[in-house]
């Protein structure tokens, strides 16, 4: 288990645009890897992480 977590603050889009037009490329492959997340609106999330 790591001693020093991270939290990671990742902004969703506010349109219904599924295509990430934003986020770079690094950020993308750490919101990949992640296993949890919390979320304010899981529907948008949830459309945004496919």
């Amino acid at each position: 288990m790591n001693s020093n977590p991270t939290l990671y603050l990742i902004p969703t889009p506010i349109g219904k645009r599924k295509e990430n037009l934003v986020l770079p490329e690094h950020t993308i492959e750490i919101v990949k890897s992640l296993k949890n997340f919390v979320v304010e609106k899981p529907q948008t999330s949830i459309s945004f992480l496919k």
